[in-house]
């Protein structure tokens, strides 16, 4: 069988996702995560879109206080999602608007 790339759907090309975001263990908390974060939103805003998303795990407390510093909101959670290391975990959905 053959993989086909995704197509983007026309009725939601206004927004875009940030899909990995990992910060080297010795620079973190230098400000290079909300960095990061932010050129994303600013390159998506300058291509048109309206709204960021993300995932993120429940457990990556940091992560989600980053993400969260840059204005993004849990919009949903699908709990027990993933089981790592012998213990489930939720996948946490994140958005935030991009106009304003």
């Amino acid at each position: 069988m053959r993989q086909v790339p995704p197509t983007p759907v026309a009725s939601n090309q206004h927004v875009r996702q940030i899909q990995g975001l990992q910060v080297s263990p010795d620079v973190r908390g230098r400000g290079v995560g909300q960095a990061l974060v932010e050129a994303a939103c600013v390159a998506a805003r300058a291509q048109g879109a309206r709204r960021m998303s993300l995932r993120v795990l429940g457990h990556n407390l940091p992560a989600r206080r980053l993400y969260e510093r840059c204005g993004f909101q849990v919009e949903g959670v699908l709990p027990e999602e993933f089981l790592l290391d012998g213990a489930y975990v939720d996948d946490v959905l994140m958005g935030r608007r991009l106009d304003g």
